[in-house]
Order: C-alpha cells, then structure tokens, then sequence
C-alpha cells in the first residue's frame, strides 16, 4: 500500500483541458506549469472580457452620446420653437392690443359720425321748419298783394269811371303813366286863361293801396295837398264819393294858385 502511494504522488498529473475544466477550488495537487498555464488562460480571458466590456460600454457611450446630441438638437429645436412661440405671443398680444386700439377708434368714429348726424338731422329739420314758415310768409304776402292788387284795380276803375264822366265838364284830361299811376290835367281854372293846365299825378302805392299825389304843377301848398290826400284815403265824405270829392278839392286849389298868380 505505501508504495502505491508513493507511485501516485511520484507520477505527473495530466489536467485535460485547462482552459475549459480547471477548477481552481479543487485542492487536487497539481504541477507548476499547469497552475500557469490556467492563469494565463484566465487572464486572457479577463483581458477579452474587459475588451468586450469596453467596447460594449464604447458602443453605449457613442449611442449615449449620439442620444444626448438627439436630445439637445431636439431641446435646442424646443428652445427655438418656445422662443418662436413666445415671439409670435408678442405678436399677437400686440396686434390684439393694436385691434383693440383700432376698435376703439372705430368705435369713437361711429360715436362721432353719429353726433354729426344728429347735429345734421337737427339743422335740417330746424331748416325745414323755417323753410315752412318762410313759405307761408311768402304765400300770405303773395295774398295781401293780390289783394292790395285787387283792391287798386278797383279804385282805378272807379277813377277811370270818374274822370269819363266829367272830363269834358271839368275841362279834365287822364292819361296812364305808370302802373298804377294816372296823369290829371285841369284846364278851365284860370278865367283870363282857360286854356291854362294844372296837372298832378295820382297813384296807388303800399300794401293797403294808398293814394298818392306827386308831380303837381303848379306846384300846391304842402299843408293843404297833404289835407286833401288825407282825405282822399280816409273815404271822406263817403267811400263812392271821396275820389269825386278830392278832384274837387284839387280843382280849388289850383284856383286859389290861379287866382294868386
């Protein structure tokens, strides 16, 4: 038994497959060589194995990276699109603030055209009121003076009847001069000559169609022609006899000059 034992311990352990089965709890004796020969295989592979884990840990560092520059191309595209955002805020703050601007003005516009209307709408109403009653002034005035009219054709009338009657008695000529107007000539005052003419001129004048005396030759004395006139217009001594009864005066007048003279 010893020398088996000793035969064992003599002879050299073969390990097969160092690289595969070396077992390094084994507490089986084995020979210097082997011992490194299983080290260095093990340290090769802890030199693939951090070769492996360093380019793993490249690749993922690069990807990472690759990641980051992803990331911060999309934050600075982010950063750009909220610097667009926050400007295009601006802008529409802005033109909201400028529309605001624009309505009021809009607005103040339409308060305005609408005063202006109002002022206008107030004018012209104050002008067709006064437009009326300019109308119906002019209209009663168009009827006064047709009615003055009216009336003057109707004393002319009368003088025109009057003076047919006693032109040839009162030796007295008429003749129109003017509307409204008629010339008298009186002969037969003056005995020494009777061919001699008093003349006057006697017309309708004024809204109320008043006699009037002008032109007298010879000329008469003012207080008694305005008597005569006064009376003429006054109807005296009765409306169908006043114009009658002023030829008459004036025909003693233009005696009183005639005898004077």
């Amino acid at each position: 038994r010893r020398g088996a034992m000793a035969a064992a311990v003599a002879s050299p352990i073969v390990c097969a497959d160092l690289h595969g089965s070396f077992d390094f709890r084994s507490v089986a004796p084995c020979g210097g060589a082997v011992i490194d020969e299983a080290c260095n295989g093990h340290d090769d592979e802890v030199a693939q194995f951090r070769k492996d884990r360093m380019q793993a840990l490249g690749t993922k560092a690069r990807r990472a990276a690759k990641d980051l520059l992803r990331e911060r191309a999309g934050l600075e595209d982010l950063s750009a699109e909220l610097v667009a955002t926050a400007r295009l805020t601006d802008d529409v703050r802005r033109a909201r603030g400028e529309c605001g601007q624009v309505s009021q003005a809009v607005k103040e516009a339409l308060a305005a055209t609408a005063r202006r209307s109002k002022v206008a709408a107030a004018t012209r109403d104050r002008f067709l009121e006064m437009q009326k009653a300019r109308m119906d002034e002019v209209r009663r005035e168009e009827a006064q003076l047709e009615e003055a009219d009216a009336a003057a054709a109707v004393r002319l009338a009368e003088v025109d009847r009057f003076l047919g009657l006693y032109q040839e008695r009162l030796g007295l000529a008429v003749a129109r001069v003017a509307p409204h107007t008629v010339r008298l000539t009186l002969t037969l005052l003056d005995e020494e000559r009777p061919e001699r003419k008093f003349a006057f001129s006697l017309g309708l004048a004024g809204a109320e169609a008043e006699y009037s005396v002008t032109d007298c030759q010879p000329a008469l004395p003012a207080a008694s022609l305005a008597r005569c006139v006064e009376q003429l217009n006054a109807g005296a001594p009765t409306e169908a006899a006043a114009l009658p009864a002023f030829v008459c005066r004036m025909r003693r007048a233009f005696q009183e000059v005639a005898m004077g003279t």
